[in-house]
């Protein structure tokens, strides 16, 4: 998703953007472009709105996690890698405790787009369309692009501790559906081809 460039057509005025966290690994998604360049600045302005501890914020990029930490223990608090932060892109957030968190952003005016730059796993968010879908629907709409084969979605389930998914393969499909959750970030399987999918 790197190497392809998505255009963002934002609100020119900052808004304030609830975070709301579960204790342990949370995977979102940002509706709002982050007023912070990248995500070393927004771990220290989630931690500074915090009434807990955000230790860990990461995305999965070419089939690794690249990960910022926060450690309020050393003098110079983030460490680790320090990537961009946008909406249609999934995160995993990692804190110790349930908390609440805001950041300031720009709301978005169109819906985020979606780059897939290869086959593989890629972490996506689904920012700022009117529809609703759910991970059969999704299969549907970014197959329907024409020049992205897909055939899996799935979700990391916090109540159990794991990764649930459906796979779709020749109209037939295997799994639970489940709704797809604009704050909430899911891995997506590209079988092959490349190219960006826009929400309705």
């Amino acid at each position: 998703m790197e190497g392809q460039t998505v255009e963002l057509i934002v609100d020119d005025e900052l808004t304030t953007v609830a975070f709301e966290l579960s204790s342990g690994y949370n995977f979102v998604s940002l509706s709002a472009l982050p007023d912070e360049a990248d995500s070393c600045q927004l771990i220290l302005n989630l931690n500074r709105t915090s009434d807990g501890t955000i230790s860990k914020l990461g995305r999965f990029e070419s089939g690794r996690f690249e990960v910022t930490s926060y450690n309020t223990d050393i003098e110079s608090p983030v460490v680790g890698d320090c990537f961009p932060v946008v909406p249609g892109r999934g995160y995993v957030v990692f804190t110790p405790d349930a908390t609440t968190s805001t950041y300031a952003g720009y709301d978005l005016v169109e819906p985020a787009p979606v780059s897939f730059d290869s086959a593989g796993w890629h972490l996506i968010g689904v920012n700022g369309g009117a529809k609703s879908y759910t991970a059969v629907t999704l299969i549907d709409s970014i197959d329907s692009e024409g020049t992205i084969n897909v055939d899996n979605v799935t979700e990391w389930s916090r109540a159990a501790s794991r990764y649930s998914g459906v796979q779709k393969t020749d109209d037939v499909v295997y799994g639970f559906d489940f709704p797809i959750n604009v704050d909430r970030g899911y891995f997506v399987l590209v079988k092959e081809g490349q190219g960006t999918w826009v929400p309705e």
